[in-house]
């Protein structure tokens, strides 16, 4: 177990550096298109790997301690319900955007944005909830 600990730790490393790389090189270039495309490429490619990494490391988890398989289900299905919810709220009503001729003001990628919105309100709100009560209880104890 302390090799998969170590691995991680190397990966997040090798991953920061080529992240700070990029940038430095997105804002040497003066933003060109190149540079920017290549830092969204990147993003997803971090982001694609930091889930699975989570669902690995929660199947992992659950598999190594039964007592937490229930727990880990439980939090796939809120989250699960969460997007569902969110999604069902987004609003897929195209933008009169003046000026703009893309593709992109279309039903799906204004549900996926509002759904995006949606979730980053959502767990915006939950920190500051878990923060204040975390005060609360320690004020308390």
């Amino acid at each position: 177990m302390k090799s998969i600990g170590f691995i991680g730790k190397i990966a997040m490393y090798a991953m920061m550096v080529i992240s700070v790389v990029l940038c430095v090189l997105m804002v040497a270039n003066d933003g060109e298109d190149s540079s920017v495309s290549t830092a969204i490429i990147w993003s997803y490619i971090t982001l694609g790997l930091c889930l699975v990494a989570a669902v690995l490391s929660a199947v992992i988890g659950a598999f190594t301690n039964s007592g937490g398989l229930l727990k880990t289900i439980i939090v796939i299905v809120a989250c699960a319900a969460l997007v569902l919810i969110c999604w069902s709220l987004s609003d897929s009503t195209p933008l009169n955007i003046i000026g703009y001729e893309g593709d992109e003001n279309c039903e799906p990628w204004l549900n996926i944005a509002d759904t995006g919105l949606f979730l980053f309100y959502a767990i915006g709100l939950a920190a500051v909830v878990a923060i204040v009560y975390s005060e609360v209880i320690k004020f308390f104890k």
